[in-house]
């Protein structure tokens, strides 16, 4: 008998009894819930870059100022444009996994979806 297949794309294969993922391979059996995770960007570099060019605007002559200037435009630019990741969150016997992640939302709520429906029919 054909095992019951709920997803499946070039990454990602969920069916009634196992989930797979990233070469990695969970049963179902062995996930007790699955939700979807947010992931923050990471601004860091952003922060120290604006950072830095407020201390050139404020003790900067002209042309510094110009290159802290600089610097505030790209670390805003890089804040304002990043955007968080997603990922598959499993709680198994073994603790909580993230599993996959990608940037597209509506992607990992699909999967999270999928393997909720495999855990309740299995």
């Amino acid at each position: 008998m054909d095992e019951e297949v709920y997803y499946n794309d070039q990454s990602v294969l969920v069916t009634k009894t196992r989930y797979v993922t990233g070469g990695k391979t969970y049963s179902m059996r062995n996930i007790s819930s699955v939700h979807m995770d947010t992931i923050p960007p990471n601004n860091s570099p952003a922060i120290w870059a604006i950072g830095i060019g407020v201390l050139l605007m404020i003790f900067g002559g002209p042309a510094i100022k110009v290159i802290g200037g600089a610097f505030l435009l790209i670390g805003g630019f890089v804040i304002a444009s990043s955007k968080p990741k997603y990922s598959v969150k499993i709680n198994s016997n073994s603790g909580e996994i993230d599993s996959l992640s990608s940037d597209n939302k509506d992607y990992i709520e699909n999967i999270v979806k999928q393997i909720n429906y495999a855990i309740v029919k299995g």
